[in-house]
């Protein structure tokens, strides 16, 4: 114990010490950045207006999307690597004697290394050194290990160039494009390529980054974090509301006025691109696909942009590699803010109410601050009464508004609305279709079967549920082709509203934007019976190798539609084969067992569906093994189709099949073997002798021959169905196979 104790304060000592070193060397670069400040220009104008709103108190987590926005916004990083470590030292000594830089090498070798050469740098910095000229860093033998994204000094005048043998050092770099290699095979015509290359990422350019996500994920906090967290990195900061050409024209003439420039936008956009100082224009919501940005946006080298956004069209104006892909908190970011925003203690009883109800919610960010302030400002909820609330109360928590400091006044659903708000009528729809399926990888595969469907949806006794039948033929009529279903799909990525997975060719929305779409919808039960029945159309009854895989691609879907309650005998037939063929028996039985009971009700014990529901409750039985289930129920079914459509029907000959089949599985098999032959003499008389039906029942009798030892017999039918299956039904076809 006391080694393992001595071990462990040795392995405690030794993290402090690596981190006192990553400070010494994040302190080293600050001091060589200041000394290269006084050579920035100053405006003397009063330029103070538009600022950017102060972060919220309860910000928590996106250290990596700050990290991000950090090192898009700042010189580049730029990487080197070659395997040649003399050609590469020599390559990169090519920066040596740049125009615009005083180029300053340094070993990176190590923390130590890197520490001891930035200490000699700082040291020979002179007090009275007015040079104009900016620092570029080249950190050579560099090793991929260390942690250089903790102390290198994004700024927007030190660019760095690191270099290594190693290729792994490339994820240093600050953009896909500024990742270079020296090949070993590099002539002086190639290497004078790659010198140009990287000089030119080291050119003066607009920075243009985007930040598109759906409503409520935090986008405009995380703008008002970085700002507060770089107060001297730019000169100005502007803060523009871009909701509209209206709201951005004001904030242009407020800006022109303060500048003297005048009041036009054109006016204020020619006195940015002369204005050669480090500006940062936010350009936040816009949300607007009217609203051309690059109207706005001055076109010059100089100053840097961040555009908020819900249109993924917005990526396009980023930066190449500048748009960053913001998704929703992590589990542990979104218990902290919901317990700060709830003002509850962080305990471990706490931690664990809150990570159910983040989950609930998503981990998106309006939703759980919602919750959280919710819970603080109602005296009667605490967190673990808060979900049986909202599931009692969902729409009424979804539009309830915080009392905040800070300047958002959305709620979780007029978030949405906004979005929801500026679909077509055919979007609108198609989403609210969805939000009754899970809300997870939901195949686009499945509109198109349902397109192709031309079978009845209803029975004359299902009348009642006649106006779902016509809404999902009017839905279906948006759609003329499959083309259409990808235009819709596009309007709603474009919107951020759901997630598409190209590969799987799946779409995917978040579980709070499935309850905000649910509450659009004044008829929630017919809309319920609409996605049962598109279900429904697209698992026909006759299936291919292919469908099985389409089929268990639905098995969470199917789960969602049976909690909907709401059926029809389509609906109830199309959940129990889904989960036969998918193999999901134990929960397939329970739905099996209530389309009995429905079809029992709806149209009698004796009618056609009521047959069909219990054959397929048997045939769940069959398979789950329950064969003394299965044989009961068979034995009814053939007494009850006998009695309705008499012993010479094709369904009576299937069901005396079956029967046959349940008591070969449990070795009864003298009674399979009569059963068996009584229904091949049948089928030959009813069907023919080369219908596929009766080779199947030549082959199951066969089955039953060689299962009782009687081999001759067996072998003798065996070569005789296997002659018709060939004549029948091919060499090639995989029951002759």
């Amino acid at each position: 114990m006391a080694a393992k104790a001595f071990e462990m304060k040795v392995l405690i000592g030794t993290c402090l010490l690596v981190d006192q070193m990553y400070n010494l060397l994040k302190e080293n670069f600050a001091i060589l950045h200041l000394s290269q400040q006084g050579s920035l220009p100053s405006l003397s104008l009063n330029l103070d207006v538009l600022p950017c709103p102060a972060s919220s108190q309860y910000f928590t987590g996106r250290k990596g999307d700050l990290q991000k926005l950090s090192r898009m916004l700042a010189a580049p990083v730029v990487t080197l690597s070659g395997m040649n470590s003399d050609a590469l030292l020599a390559f990169v000594h090519r920066f040596e004697h740049l125009a615009r830089f005083t180029t300053i090498f340094l070993d990176a070798s190590s923390v130590e290394a890197l520490n001891m050469g930035l200490k000699a740098m700082v040291h020979n910095i002179k007090a009275d050194d007015n040079t104009q000229k900016l620092h570029f860093l080249v950190l050579e033998n560099a090793d991929p290990s260390l942690e250089l994204n903790k102390c290198l000094p994004l700024s927007l005048h030190t660019p760095i160039l690191i270099a290594s043998t190693n290729e792994a050092v490339s994820h240093f770099a600050s953009a896909q494009a500024y990742k270079f290699k020296l090949l070993d095979s590099a002539d002086q015509f190639s290497a004078d390529n790659l010198y140009e290359s990287i000089g030119r990422a080291f050119d003066s350019l607009q920075h243009v980054v985007t930040i598109v996500a759906k409503g409520g994920t935090g986008k405009t906090q995380l703008v008002y974090r970085f700002v507060s967290e770089n107060p001297s990195r730019f000169t100005h900061v502007w803060f523009l509301d871009a909701t509209s050409n209206a709201t951005l024209t004001a904030d242009f003439e407020k800006l022109g006025k303060a500048a003297c420039v005048g009041e036009s936008v054109e006016e204020v956009r020619d006195f940015l691109r002369r204005m050669h100082e480090d500006w940062l224009v936010v350009f936040d919501n816009a949300d607007d696909p009217n609203v051309d940005l690059s109207n706005y946006i001055p076109e010059c080298n100089h100053g840097s942009v961040i555009i908020t956004s819900r249109l993924t069209e917005v990526n396009q104006m980023a930066s190449p590699d500048f748009h960053i892909d913001f998704g929703d908190l992590e589990q542990s970011d979104a218990v902290d803010l919901l317990l700060k925003h709830a003002h509850v203690e962080f305990n471990n009883n706490n931690q664990q109410l809150a990570s159910v109800i983040v989950n609930t919610l998503g981990c998106q960010a309006l939703a759980v601050a919602t919750a959280g302030a919710y819970i603080a400002s109602t005296a009667t909820c605490t967190l673990s009464e808060y979900l049986p609330l909202f599931e009692q109360k969902c729409k009424h928590l979804l539009k309830y508004k915080m009392k905040a400091l800070d300047s958002y006044q959305k709620t979780v659903f007029s978030a949405f609305e906004l979005s929801f708000e500026k679909l077509s009528p055919s979007a609108k729809m198609f989403i609210q279709i969805c939000a009754f399926f899970h809300h997870t990888a939901i195949p686009v595969e499945l509109f198109h079967r349902a397109s192709a469907f031309t079978g009845d949806d209803l029975w004359p006794e299902e009348k009642k549920k006649a106006p779902a039948v016509e809404d999902l033929k009017q839905f279906l009529s948006y759609f003329p082709c499959n083309a259409s279903w990808n235009e819709v799909i596009d309007e709603l990525n474009s919107l951020s509203l759901i997630i598409y997975d190209t590969s799987a060719k799946t779409l995917s929305f978040h579980s709070v934007l499935q309850m905000c779409i649910q509450e659009t919808i004044d008829d929630k039960e017919k809309i319920c019976y609409t996605t049962g029945m598109l279900l429904a159309r697209a698992t026909s009854y006759s299936i291919k190798g292919a469908d099985y895989e389409f089929q268990r691609m639905l098995i969470t879907h199917v789960e969602s539609i049976y909690k909907n309650n709401c059926f029809t005998f389509l609906i109830y037939k199309s959940l129990v084969r889904i989960g036969d063929n998918a193999g999901v028996l134990i929960a397939t039985e329970g739905i099996a067992e209530e389309a009995l009971e429905y079809c029992e009700h709806s149209f009698g014990k004796h009618h056609h569906n009521t047959l069909i529901a219990m054959a397929n409750l048997a045939a769940t039985y069959w398979q789950q093994g329950q064969l003394q289930k299965a044989e009961a129920l068979d034995e009814e079914i053939l007494k009850l189709r006998k009695k309705v459509f008499g012993e010479l029907h094709p369904d009576t000959l299937e069901a005396m099949g079956n029967l046959a089949a349940t008591y070969r599985q449990q070795g009864q098999l003298q009674k399979a073997e009569a059963l068996e032959e009584e229904t091949l003499k049948l089928r030959k008389k009813v069907l023919g002798e080369l219908h596929p039906d009766t080779l199947s029942a030549m082959g199951n009798l066969a089955a039953t021959y060689k299962q009782q030892g009687q081999l001759q017999k067996a072998e003798a039918l065996a070569e005789e169905t296997l002659k018709l299956q060939k004549k029948v039904l091919g060499e090639l076809h995989p029951d002759t196979l």
